[in-house]
């Protein structure tokens, strides 16, 4: 029988019954009622016709023995009311006749015995043990004259209904048998009529609905649109609104790729302008110290110049200026150097996030270079990053991404891990795994409640929106992965910090597209 997935649950033991299912067995339900409703009809039917034809009857053969006993009676003729009796015992369903004379003593009579042979009844006291019938009917014999009315005597009938019981029986059998045919027939051309003419519609309908319940929205229902039912009009309806909701779809996952991707360029670009302005606050104090420092060096280089032309330039003052020079240039080369140093770092991250250009890198190096140009960030707060990295792990792909990666897993530590403000440890390392490379990053902060694991790599999922999340930032990072064609996986448990393992391959030919836009 077909199953169109509407089910229901059959106590503990797990059963489920289908639609058809469920209309079969009302069906059937509702025709074994009928049957047996019919046949008890039948049944007090024909049981009270056999009643009452039992009746007529004994009408009947009252009328009769009380007009053909009355001559044999009245000349005492015995013979001749035996035979009279004796042909009225012909009927199966007399169980005995006895004829009582005006005393009330037996005159005569007979009965069926047990295996229905006729059994003449001598005495009274035989005749009595023969009064069991289930129906008694008695006659009076009368002899009317000139004279007066004559009372010869009184005649026992009795009727036995195991005969009458036996072909009621017979009867509601074969009564039973042809309705249970009829109804098997009818329940077999009503699962044909239901399965074919509701069942069959209704399990299309379904499949497209299930289709359309797991986002397939090109789900329609096909030739059932052309009834011109009920289900007919429900396909068209599901059809037209299958329809709208499709298009309302395609439009929406447009505005929605349009409005990620601009967040996403967004996101990049207000990191960008954070590492900016980090490096700009960074590289101010040592360019300000060497401006001073080149000031003082530039005074007393006047100085010395003065005193030369005046010939007061005296050997301890010249020993004094080269001095404090040799003083005053290592101050301006080591900041120069440290302001360089952060620009270097600063052209390459920001080189790289601007563009997708394939080049070989060292993993450790360029790691910690990207930590070195987030340190504006890092240094505001209590927490330390440690790298265990091994050097000489080449890898060539795209750097920019692996900043990003890296970047925003260490600011989701940062803005996440830690809301009490206790000082924290991060750690990344990096090891080669045959093609792959698996970069792995660790923190000890409050670690990722259950419920939220599965959630924190779909696009605007955050637990600090009104703090200002985003919930791009791991997106961000999992679509990079996937990109580079990588994957990355997340442990956490809370309370007990967080552990990414990103694994990428350790050589890079393209990138791979993922849900049609670029990171």
């Amino acid at each position: 029988m077909n199953s169109i997935g509407i089910e229901r649950s059959m106590g503990t033991m797990g059963l489920k019954v289908g639609l058809s299912g469920r209309i079969i067995i009302a069906a059937f339900s509702i025709l074994c009622i009928l049957t047996v409703f019919s046949s008890l009809l039948i049944s007090y039917s024909e049981r009270k016709n056999a009643m009452q034809a039992i009746d007529d009857q004994s009408q009947v053969l009252k009328d009769r023995l009380a007009k053909s006993l009355i001559g044999p009676i009245w000349s005492l003729d015995l013979s001749q009311v035996e035979n009279i009796l004796l042909v009225e015992m012909n009927d199966p369903n007399i169980k005995y006749l006895i004829l009582w004379d005006q005393d009330g003593k037996l005159f005569t009579g007979f009965m069926h015995g047990s295996e229905g042979q006729l059994v003449r009844l001598t005495d009274s006291t035989q005749a009595k043990a023969a009064l069991n019938a289930d129906h008694k009917f008695y006659i009076e014999v009368i002899k009317t004259t000139n004279v007066a009315n004559y009372r010869l005597g009184l005649v026992e009938i009795g009727h036995d209904s195991a005969a009458l019981t036996r072909s009621i029986n017979k009867s509601l059998i074969f009564s039973s048998m042809q309705n249970l045919t009829i109804m098997f027939v009818g329940l077999i051309l009503l699962s044909i009529y239901f399965r074919f003419s509701v069942l069959s519609p209704l399990s299309k309908i379904n499949a497209a609905v299930l289709k359309f319940g797991q986002k397939d929205f090109s789900a329609r229902i096909g030739k059932e649109t052309k009834r011109s039912n009920e289900l007919g009009e429900l396909s068209r309806s599901f059809n037209s609104m299958a329809d709208i909701i499709q298009e309302y779809s395609t439009d929406l996952e447009t505005v929605v790729r349009d409005r990620t991707s601009r967040l996403v360029k967004t996101e990049k670009l207000a990191f960008l302008g954070s590492l900016t302005a980090g490096v700009a606050h960074e590289i101010n104090t040592p360019v300000g110290v060497s401006v001073t420092a080149a000031s003082h060096l530039d005074e007393k280089l006047k100085l010395i110049a003065k005193q030369l032309e005046e010939n007061s330039l005296t050997k301890s003052d010249l020993e004094g200026f080269f001095s404090e020079a040799r003083e005053t240039t290592l101050i301006l080369l080591n900041n120069l150097r440290r302001a360089s140093d952060f620009v270097s770092s600063f052209k390459k991250i920001a080189v790289d996030q601007s563009s997708e250009d394939l080049r070989l890198v060292d993993i450790g190096q360029y790691i910690e270079e990207v930590v070195f140009s987030l340190r504006p960030k890092i240094k505001k707060t209590p927490h330390t990053i440690q790298l265990e990295i091994p050097p000489n792990i080449a890898w060539y792909g795209y750097p920019g991404m692996l900043s990003q990666i890296v970047t925003n897993l260490i600011f989701n530590s940062l803005n996440h891990a830690y809301p009490d403000g206790s000082a924290g440890t991060i750690r990344i390392g990096a090891k080669l795994q045959n093609d792959f490379i698996a970069v792995y990053y660790t923190d000890d902060g409050c670690g990722i409640p259950e419920e939220n694991l599965s959630r924190i790599f779909q696009p605007f999922f955050t637990t600090q929106r009104e703090h200002g999340g985003t919930g791009l930032g791991l997106y961000i990072v999992s679509n990079i992965a996937s990109k580079l064609g990588g994957t990355i996986r997340c442990e956490s448990e809370k309370g007990k910090g967080v552990r990414f393992t990103v694994r990428l391959p350790a050589r890079i030919e393209k990138i791979h597209e993922v849900d049609n836009e670029r990171i």
